[in-house]
């Protein structure tokens, strides 16, 4: 009987879509609420230190666009990542040309990034200035990080589940009785 039950599971394309979409939106959501809380400059910590190197790698190939955007920083073991939704705010080329390795530079993490430093951990950049030069800006990456992406990707992915299960739990029902009367 039990593995009667088992077969329907496995063999029911739509029941196995509608969980992966609950999952699926239960990770968005959870992303959301969990990631740091950062509404302004003031929820970042500033940090100055010398360039140590920087790598600036982009790929791309016929499905994906991958951006691998590191800062090193003399006194720091860790990777300084300019992350992807942050691409488009950074100055890359401006940053080749003015900036050279030993220049002092100033970056702003978040405070939860922080308890990081020095672990070899990579940690997101949310600004980088040098004196009166401006690479990446904070407001710029405050509104980025702060999308309601997450939030609204979850939110219809839920709801795809949960369609999906209201229009097929009659059929579910059917074949968990046909399995239940079978020897």
């Amino acid at each position: 009987m039990k593995i009667n039950k088992i077969t329907i599971f496995f063999t029911d394309r739509k029941l196995i879509a509608s969980i992966l979409f609950l999952i699926g939106g239960l990770v968005f959501l959870g992303h959301y609420i969990l990631k740091d809380k950062i509404n302004s400059k003031s929820d970042l910590i500033d940090i100055n230190a010398k360039l140590n190197n920087f790598s600036f790698i982009e790929q791309r190939d016929f499905r994906r666009h991958t951006y691998t955007y590191y800062l090193y920083l003399d006194s720091y073991k860790n990777k300084f990542q300019i992350i992807a939704d942050f691409v488009d705010y950074f100055k890359k080329d401006y940053f080749e040309r003015t900036i050279k390795i030993g220049d002092s530079i100033r970056i702003y993490v978040s405070r939860q990034d922080l308890s990081k430093i020095n672990s070899q951990q990579k940690i997101k950049l949310f600004g980088i200035y040098k004196q009166n030069e401006t690479y990446l800006d904070c407001d710029n990456t405050i509104y980025q990080y702060n999308g309601k992406f997450t939030l609204y990707g979850g939110l219809i992915f839920l709801i795809a589940g949960i369609i999906i299960i209201y229009y097929n739990r009659n059929n579910w029902k059917i074949n968990a009785q046909t399995a239940n009367s079978r020897p």
